[in-house]
């Protein structure tokens, strides 16, 4: 089974969410699903900026884990804002480098908004992206 890490804005938490969702009907596994916390703090009214180093921590650690757990990174790009999933595509980007082949694959979706899109599969859409994942081995 093809594990999927997806990157995202943290304020499009839902949107990350239903591509999770729709990638797990598609067979394939979800690395880590870090929405579950974004949306559940908040739901308590606490937002990213207002988290304890000690949650930052854990967060960022848990996300690590989950990017080198993946076979495939999407980064899905906010039209604006958004900082780790950038941080996790760099992560994603050293691994194939240091790996010497090409896992974990790679894509970007959405707004063109970093130079690096041109060194992965980069689509303008979402829903292209989408395809090009659950077609891969």
């Amino acid at each position: 089974m093809t594990r999927v890490y997806v990157a995202g804005a943290s304020a499009e938490a839902e949107i990350c969410a239903s591509w999770m969702r729709r990638l797990e009907s598609a067979g394939r596994v979800i690395t880590l699903d870090w929405t579950v916390d974004v949306l559940a703090n908040r739901a308590l009214g606490v937002p990213d900026d207002a988290l304890s180093w000690k949650d930052r921590y854990d967060y960022a650690h848990a996300d690590l884990a989950a990017v080198l757990a993946a076979d495939f990174l999407w980064a899905l790009a906010p039209a604006s804002g958004g900082c780790g999933q950038w941080v996790e595509l760099g992560i994603a980007l050293g691994l194939r480098e240091t790996r010497m082949q090409y896992r974990p694959r790679i894509a970007v979706s959405g707004p063109v908004r970093t130079i690096f899109g041109a060194l992965v599969d980069e689509y303008t859409t979402h829903e292209a992206a989408f395809a090009a994942i659950t077609v891969a081995k």
